[in-house]
């Protein structure tokens, strides 16, 4: 009988697919073939691949060799799945500016591969560099943080999703970059009062995460400041009750941010009424 797509006939080794004998029909042969199915291939060679399978369904193999006057016992039966790896994961985000560290989220791929997928690799690598493998986490995993890294550091991201049959295509780059602690305060001063009143202006620069706080620092001589009271980064002043009269009080104050502590302020001075 004829078959499809060139490949010779199992029930008449010594034909090609349309009919003919093969030049090399004195040549060793072999067939392999798939049960269920039935699905063959019939080469001169040592090796071949049957399409046709189901991905996840499992299979049991067989060759047989042959020549020109036809086909030998099969050989020893072997078991495999054939099956495919995992889609990209989708909608890769960075978040740089954590508090410890990257933050990468993603969704699961709109295909899981057969059987299922059995988790995620992370590359990483500088922005317009070579990505390497930084981190696997399971499957159920929809993000990862990246503590292994500094401020003012650029880093490149892809995710790929892997399966026992291997690993699917990455995710498009997503590039982060973190930021750093804020500038000094700026404009401080401080009045005798009631109290000491401090007054600032905010950093010039945040470092690329908004301004969570101020700390304020004080002691009795310059240079020697120690940790007072912090208040919140909407705040642009301070009263300090907590004096004594006629003692010259010394300041200076910081901003923080989620990425830290910037530099102290220039020192100021009052002495308190």
């Amino acid at each position: 009988r004829r078959q499809p797509g060139g490949v010779r006939d199992p029930e008449h080794p010594s034909l090609d697919a349309d009919g003919t004998t093969p030049s090399h029909s004195t040549d060793r042969l072999a067939l392999a073939e798939a049960s269920p199915t039935g699905g063959y291939c019939f080469v001169s060679a040592t090796q071949c691949t049957i399409g046709g399978l189901t991905n996840g369904e499992t299979y049991t193999f067989t060759v047989r060799a042959g020549n020109a006057v036809g086909l030998g016992p099969p050989s020893n039966a072997l078991s495999a799945t054939p099956g495919v790896a995992p889609s990209a994961p989708r909608s890769l985000a960075a978040s740089p500016n954590l508090p410890a560290g990257v933050g990468l989220t993603w969704q699961a791929p709109s295909s899981l591969g057969s059987p299922g997928m059995t988790g995620y690799r992370i590359y990483r690598g500088a922005p317009g560099g070579s990505l390497t493998l930084h981190a696997t986490v399971n499957a159920n995993a929809v993000s990862f943080t990246d503590s292994a890294v500094v401020n003012g550091g650029a880093y490149a991201y892809q995710v790929a999703a892997f399966s026992p049959f291997g690993e699917g295509p990455r995710t498009a780059i997503v590039t982060a970059q973190r930021g750093t602690a804020p500038s000094a305060p700026r404009n401080v001063t401080a009045t005798a009062g009631k109290g000491i009143t401090l007054k600032w202006t905010a950093p010039s620069s945040t470092g690329g995460s908004a301004v969570t706080a101020y700390r304020i620092y004080r002691s009795t001589s310059s240079g020697a400041e120690s940790f007072l009271v912090s208040v919140s980064g909407g705040t642009l002043t301070y009263v300090d009750k907590a004096v004594t009269k006629k003692v010259k009080y010394f300041y200076w104050i910081t901003a923080v941010n989620n990425l830290g502590e910037g530099p102290h302020s220039t020192e100021v001075n009052a002495t308190a009424r």
